[in-house]
């Protein structure tokens, strides 16, 4: 989180994942890791679906 703040998440591209999380389609986990870490549900949200509608609203905009 210290590199680019809560602001800069966007996606996994470049990033190291374990096995457990090697697409998308294992993003439920990430959620439930996240949870029990007690991470917000704002960030949460941050992470799994509004940086992406910001990216998608800059592309189509």
């Amino acid at each position: 989180m210290k590199k680019g703040g809560r602001s800069a998440l966007s996606d996994f591209d470049g990033c190291l994942l374990p096995d457990e999380l090697s697409d998308i389609s294992q993003i439920s986990m990430l959620i439930e890791r996240m949870q029990q870490r007690h991470f917000s549900d704002a960030l949460i949200e941050k992470v799994t679906s509004e940086n992406w509608f910001r990216v998608l609203g800059k592309i189509w905009d």
